[in-house]
């Protein structure tokens, strides 16, 4: 796979025994927000992982839908990190636009968490 611009951060999904199944990816949209993506081998169904593939499928999902989308229950942790990663990554960037409070409700949503009363 070529190395993603430096507008993009990535991240690996990997089975417990360290096999690569997927990617989750955090861009810089050309409207200047962060857009969060996914993709997911069907290992199960007898697909074999593809880096250039997975990757394209993560970056189409984050272009189409910017924020925090459905995400299978294997790739939360991930994509978790991907968010706190991309927290740091674009904070220092005044050109990004990255609402993580957003992003983190929104993802807490989708994960179905509930927070209490604070």
């Amino acid at each position: 796979m070529k190395n993603p611009d430096k507008n993009t951060i990535f991240k690996y999904v990997r089975t417990r025994r360290g096999s690569r199944v997927g990617i989750v990816l955090a861009t810089k949209l050309p409207s200047g927000s962060v857009g969060l993506g996914w993709s997911l081998c069907a290992t199960k169904l007898g697909d074999e992982f593809n880096p250039d593939y997975a990757f394209n499928i993560a970056f189409g999902r984050a272009k189409a839908f910017g924020g925090v989308c459905q995400i299978p229950r294997s790739v939360r942790n991930d994509f978790k990190i991907i968010m706190d990663r991309a927290a740091r990554y674009f904070n220092d960037n005044p050109n990004v636009d990255f609402d993580y409070s957003l992003m983190n409700e929104q993802f807490e949503k989708s994960v179905g968490v509930s927070r209490k009363n604070e």
